[in-house]
């Protein structure tokens, strides 16, 4: 169990350390009692997994008709729908349909994957649809999915395949191990997600080193009229278009301040041939306001969509960002050189070492990469210390 390692009671030492108090004493029994639920529930498995083999494993039935959960990030979405193509090239004949985030339908459309797209929400009348369809496959993405593994088994359908992570894949007839936090298998997620899709696949499914954006969709993304301006920007031959994505405002695993980021714009402005445009959702559009009034600098925020973001980076020379959805999906284009941050999360898992168009900076704190999960890690580590200029320089591009 890597989990009691010596190299994790060095970092438990340089965090209580740095920031001893009461309090962080009391955050860190906390996640110690996470630790010990998720150890109490790693014993369970194999009395679980007997119960579960018991009354609902069953052989796969023939497939034909598969429906994809995947209602969460964009950035998973990204890896999903990679996956998803793969598996549509070796088995063309399979019928599939996605259920997902409103926010991605729109984005979703532009492949050529899926016969239909259902709006996730949580009514009735979703479940009806979705019973009507007669699906005999279902492919539940999402680590922990309980509810949803539930719901799938009152719908009746046949093959019901997801991942057992905690011990949630109770109801389906093909749990696929995810590993439980802390002690599952440190591989990349894009792999994690591969294992779904290996269960039904008539034919060996494995990543190659790259899959372009013309392979997931339609070659001609037209952008819309009104927003004729990214035309006068990416199709200036002169300029070199640098793009930066700062990452989600609500998760402090990739914030960096807005002083760092201005700090790396100048930087790069210094190069006259070099134009900067920062893209971001509406949310970030008060505090990205720092980059209007520059001549060179195309602040973005709010203005473009996912759709959009397709035709930037087609355009695009260099992507800086986190660890965010952007950054996923820039690896679909390998003109394009990526740099990428590294706080808390683990290259290993989220980051693309494989891919040399992408240079991945990691933090050097000694506690990274961090080994409690978001919700605890916020709360003991609420400075951020690892995304701090100590321990991540990006000055020196």
């Amino acid at each position: 169990m890597g989990e009691f390692s010596l190299e994790e009671v060095v970092k438990t030492i340089y965090v209580l350390k740095r920031d001893f108090s009461f309090k962080t004493v009391i955050l860190f029994m906390l996640g110690l009692l996470y630790k010990f639920i998720c150890y109490f529930l790693y014993c369970l498995r194999t009395p679980w997994f007997i119960l579960s083999r018991r009354f609902f494993c069953r052989d796969l039935k023939p497939v034909n008709k598969v429906l994809i959960v995947r209602k969460d990030n964009f950035g998973d979405l990204i890896i999903t729908l990679k996956s998803t193509y793969l598996f549509k090239k070796i088995n063309p004949n399979i019928e599939l349909s996605i259920v997902c985030n409103e926010e991605f339908v729109n984005f979703i459309e532009k492949t050529c994957l899926f016969k239909k797209i259902y709006r996730y929400e949580k009514s009735l009348r979703l479940l009806k649809k979705i019973k009507a369809d007669k699906y005999d496959t279902i492919l539940i993405i999402s680590p922990i999915s309980f509810i949803l593994n539930f719901l799938s088994f009152i719908l009746k359908i046949p093959n019901r395949i997801g991942y057992n992570k905690m011990n949630s894949g109770l109801f389906l007839t093909a749990p696929v191990e995810f590993g439980y936090f802390p002690f599952g298998r440190k591989k990349p997620y894009c792999e994690t997600v591969l294992d779904i899709f290996k269960k039904i696949s008539k034919g060996e499914l494995s990543l190659p080193e790259k899959i372009g954006a013309t392979d997931l969709f339609l070659k001609n993304v037209v952008i819309d009229s009104k927003k004729n301006f990214l035309k006068q920007i990416f199709m200036d031959e002169n300029f070199q278009k640098i793009i930066i994505s700062k990452g989600s405002k609500t998760n402090p695993d990739t914030k960096l301040s807005n002083k760092r980021w201005m700090n790396l714009v100048r930087n790069l402005l210094k190069n006259k041939q070099n134009i900067v445009v920062i893209v971001g959702s509406k949310k970030e559009i008060i505090e990205n306001k720092i980059f209007y009034g520059y001549k060179r600098i195309y602040n973005l925020t709010g203005k473009t969509n996912l759709i959009d973001l397709l035709y930037m980076l087609e355009h695009s020379d260099l992507l800086f960002s986190t660890d965010t959805g952007l950054n996923h999906l820039a690896s679909l284009f390998p003109h394009v050189r990526k740099i990428n941050f590294f706080g808390p999360s683990d290259p290993k898992i989220w980051g693309y070492l494989h891919d040399d168009t992408y240079q991945t900076l990691q933090t050097n704190i000694p506690c990274a990469p961090c080994s409690y999960p978001k919700n605890i890690r916020h709360l003991i580590c609420k400075k951020n210390y690892c995304m701090s200029k100590k321990f991540l320089n990006i000055d020196k591009f």
